[in-house]
């Protein structure tokens, strides 16, 4: 994403990737304002245990770091929902959430 961290908690980037997609997504293929629509995005990040927002590697070499990093320590799993919905009258709802998950990576081999 090219959405600034700057400032936000995970939790609160990974909403805001989510509502990004869905607004991509809506401006895309909901622009008729007679008709109902539904559209649910999603987009889910991991926090390292320093606080840093880890997202897909851009490499192999990154995503090897990114799996050391995370090594035998518990770490956080955030995921942003969000849902829009657009009725018939073209008035448009917005709302996010977010979830997060505690996981412990094993302990990698050397």
């Amino acid at each position: 994403e090219n959405l600034s961290k700057d400032g936000k908690t995970a939790a609160a980037y990974a909403r805001l990737t989510a509502s990004a997609k869905g607004k991509e997504v809506f401006d895309r293929c909901c622009g008729e304002k007679d008709k109902a629509v539904l559209v649910i995005s999603a987009d889910t990040v991991v926090e390292s245990p320093a606080g840093d927002v880890l997202e897909k590697p851009s490499n192999k070499q990154h995503a090897t770091s990114m799996m050391q990093q995370l090594s035998g320590e518990w770490h956080a799993v955030h995921t942003g929902v969000c849902l829009m919905l657009q009725s018939s009258s073209g008035n448009m709802i917005e709302t996010t959430f977010s979830t997060t998950t505690k996981v412990r990576f094993a302990q990698l081999s050397p």
